[in-house]
C-alpha cells in the first residue's frame, strides 16, 4: 500500500512536487522526532568534549600563559642566541629556512596527535591537517605576536609555541620529551637549546 501511494508522487517539468501522499507528513513527523532525540543525546556528549578540551587546556595553562612549572627548550634556526654582533642574520633568513619551522610540525604530525591551542576559549582543538592551519611565508612577515601559533602535544605532555626571531619554544616538563624531539628538529634542519 506505502509503495502504491508513493507511485502517485508526479512532478511537473520544473519538478516541483503536485501532490503527497498522507504517509509524507507521517515520515516528517518521525525523521523531526528522530532529529529531535539525536539532538538530546548528543548534546551531552558534545558537552563532555567540551569540558574535556578545557580540563586538557588548563593543564597547559593558567591565565592565558604556560604554568610555570614547565621548563624551557628553544628551537631556532641557531645552535644559541645570536647575540648583538650576529642579528644581521635574522634579515637574510629565507623563505626555505623559514619553511624548516613547518617542515618540523608536519614531521611531528605523522607521529604525533597536535592540539591547536585558543587561549579565548580555554580550549584545545585536534588538528587533522597541521599545514592547513599554518600561515604562508608572506602571512608570517606581517603578523604579530597575538597571533602567534601555539600546539599541543598530549602524548608527550608540552606546548610548543611559536616566538620573535625565528624560534618556537617547547614548554615541557620532563627530559624525555625533549629527547623524543630531537630526532624530528633535526631532520627538519632546525637546533635546540636551554
Amino acid at each position: 500500500m506505502l509503495a502504491a501511494k508513493l507511485r502517485t508522487f508526479r512532478c511537473t517539468p520544473n519538478k516541483t512536487l503536485l501532490a503527497l501522499p498522507p504517509v509524507a507528513g507521517t515520515l516528517t513527523r518521525g525523521l523531526a522526532r528522530f532529529a529531535r532525540i539525536l539532538a538530546h543525546v548528543l548534546a551531552p556528549q558534545s558537552l563532555a568534549l567540551g569540558a574535556s578540551s578545557k580540563t586538557m587546556y588548563h593543564k597547559y595553562f593558567q591565565d592565558s600563559e604556560v604554568k610555570s612549572e614547565f621548563q624551557k627548550e628553544y628551537i631556532s634556526l641557531w645552535s644559541g642566541w645570536l647575540g648583538k654582533n650576529n642579528q644581521h642574520k635574522l634579515d637574510s633568513v629565507t623563505e626555505h629556512e623559514w619553511q624548516r619551522f613547518h617542515n618540523f610540525l608536519v614531521l611531528l604530525e605523522s607521529k604525533f596527535q597536535i592540539q591547536k591551542v585558543n587561549c579565548n576559549t580555554e580550549t584545545l582543538t585536534k588538528i587533522t591537517n597541521v599545514s592547513a592551519v599554518l600561515d604562508s611565508y608572506e602571512q608570517s612577515l606581517n603578523k604579530d605576536s597575538s597571533q602567534f601559533y601555539q600546539f599541543v602535544v598530549p602524548e608527550l605532555e608540552c606546548v610548543i609555541s611559536e616566538e620573535w626571531d625565528y624560534t618556537y619554544i617547547v614548554w615541557y616538563r620532563d627530559n624525555k620529551t625533549i629527547a623524543a624531539l630531537a630526532p624530528y628538529i633535526k631532520k627538519a634542519g632546525l637546533c635546540h637549546f636551554s
